[in-house]
């Protein structure tokens, strides 16, 4: 490749091919070789109670950007694409996730797997599309040699992806079993719709340095997943994990002390370290700072390029100060309902 533009465009060839391929991941249980839609990880019937014009905003990467704020920067996307993923088929996608993008959703251990599901689903696509996308074209350093660098990349996302696929294999016994009594959450119901919405997986156990994992180690199916649904009472925020998962978590629920009465800035900060499926209100978006937007840009990015993100540091103080903090916990977590204080 001759420069960056050369690459972005190789990249989005790849992709276009990648997904055109793509069957619905219950192929991977020869459960059904149909080719994969444009399934929503957030359904858009919730995405458009914070859209405007049927868009919202999402980070985009800027491929040709030499600067840490503008290698994301922020693009409109209909609801028609917000949030998909070549995942399921149609049938599938609607057969399965019929419950959680229902108007009358309730906070079960089975739509928790459900959305657990989900999240570990699009990872998967997208860390098999990410690894497409790496074994397609080879980077060469000054003497020659391939790049230590991509190599890295590469290498860390084959073992994020043998571990995500294992766990997608672990929620998907459970689901068909109907046995989902190792499903642990905290469900934070707000009083006021926030003006963002996110879904991750996210094994806090090997993030952000997977290639440091030891190769010979064993298959981990440990993970969980973040979200903040807009629904019509209110947004909605959820932490999905497995019992065995416990100890991964732990020091996620010790970040919920930093809260205080500002949880909405607290899941907010979490999924920008965590998510790059994360989408925002236009009016609200265009409303900030550009220095508060720079420093959204700066958490995304780190999670991005692999790097931890100070938890003591609140980027986001006060900008949500116009929302109606209180909130209601659900959870059969007791070490969750010990530290989300405040309860209304």
């Amino acid at each position: 490749m001759k420069n960056i533009f050369e690459l972005s465009d190789h990249y989005k060839r790849v992709i276009k091919s990648f997904q055109e391929d793509s069957l619905c991941i219950l192929s991977l249980f020869d459960e059904c070789d149909e080719k994969a839609i444009n399934s929503h990880s957030i359904s858009s019937t919730s995405l458009r109670l914070i859209s405007e014009n049927s868009e919202v905003i999402r980070f985009g990467m800027n491929m040709a950007s030499k600067s840490e704020t503008g290698f994301l920067e922020e693009r409109p996307i209909t609801l028609r694409l917000a949030s998909c993923f070549k995942g399921f088929c149609q049938k599938h996608d609607n057969l399965i996730f019929r419950e959680i993008d229902s108007d009358t959703f309730q906070t079960t251990q089975e739509n928790m797997a459900l959305y657990l599901f989900r999240a570990t689903a699009q990872e998967l696509f997208k860390k098999t599309q990410n690894l497409a996308v790496f074994s397609s074209y080879e980077i060469y350093d000054e003497n020659v040699q391939p790049s230590i660098e991509k190599q890295a990349m590469e290498y860390g996302t084959l073992l994020g992806l043998k571990d995500i696929h294992a766990f997608l294999v672990e929620i998907r016994g459970m689901i068909e079993k109907s046995d989902y009594s190792r499903i642990k959450f905290a469900s934070v119901q707000f009083s006021d719709h926030l003006p963002f919405s996110y879904l991750a997986a996210v094994n806090f156990r090997f993030f952000p340095q997977y290639h440091d994992v030891d190769p010979d180690a064993e298959t981990s199916t440990e993970g969980a997943a973040l979200a903040v649904i807009p629904s019509t009472v209110g947004s909605r925020f959820f932490l999905i994990w497995l019992e065995e998962s416990q100890k991964i978590i732990v020091p996620v629920l010790n970040r919920f002390k930093h809260a205080k009465s500002a949880l909405h800035e607290f899941v907010f900060q979490l999924g920008l370290e965590h998510s790059e499926n994360f989408y925002f209100q236009p009016s609200w978006f265009r409303s900030l700072q550009p220095k508060v937007v720079d420093r959204m840009k700066a958490v995304m990015n780190q999670n991005i390029q692999l790097l931890f993100s100070d938890i003591n540091a609140r980027p986001f103080c006060k900008i949500f100060d116009s929302v109606d903090p209180s909130f209601r916990l659900t959870t059969n977590s007791i070490r969750a309902r010990s530290k989300i204080r405040g309860l209304r």
